[in-house]
Parts: structure tokens; C-alpha cells; sequence
């Protein structure tokens, strides 16, 4: 299941306006890294990133090296988060029924 992000609109926007976008939110590395330069001294898989969508949230965390925890209440709900999970090939280190 996909679900449409700013990036899309970012994207769109580019091919028709042959402007190139700069992006700087999850899923890019660019926010994990500033979010991880004010932890001085904590490594990054001893950092928790908690959401609840899998291409934003869980992806980013997995690829700045974070664990990540997917929470089912928010865009999720109703759904098998598990299901979504093994779709997209996105895995959380730990899923919670909210918050």
C-alpha cells in the first residue's frame, strides 16, 4: 500500500516546472543527521525513532542506522502493519498498538 507524501507533490512540481527540489525531510538523511549531531556521544542504534508510516518513519530510521518503531494507531490503523510491512520490504525493530 502506498500512500501519497510531500515528496510526490515536490517531484510533480519539478517535472513541470524543471525547478529542482531541495528536500530535506524524512525519509532523507539530511533531518536524521542533524537530529543525530545534537546527541553527542549516543551512537545511532542506541537511538528509538518512533512513527507510523513505514516509507517516512521506519525508512529513514533503518537508513541513518536507528531502530524504529512503528506505531499502528496513526496511518496504519486498521490495517495489518505487518502486512504493509512485508509489501514494501520496510521492517520496524518493534511494532506498538499506539502511543
Amino acid at each position: 500500500m502506498l500512500n501519497t507524501e510531500p515528496g510526490y507533490y515536490a517531484h510533480r512540481i519539478a517535472d513541470e516546472t524543471g525547478e529542482v527540489p531541495i528536500l530535506c525531510g524524512k525519509p532523507k538523511g539530511a533531518i536524521y543527521r542533524k537530529a543525530l549531531g545534537r546527541l553527542t556521544g549516543i551512537e545511532p542504534e542506541r537511538v528509538l525513532c518512533v512513527g507510523d508510516t513505514l516509507h517516512t518513519d521506519i525508512l529513514g530510521a533503518r537508513a541513518a542506522g536507528c531502530r524504529a518503531m512503528l506505531v499502528e494507531d496513526g496511518f496504519c490503523a486498521g490495517l495489518d502493519a505487518l502486512a504493509l510491512a512485508a509489501e514494501c520490504g520496510i521492517w520496524p525493530d518493534f511494532v506498538a498498538p499506539g502511543l
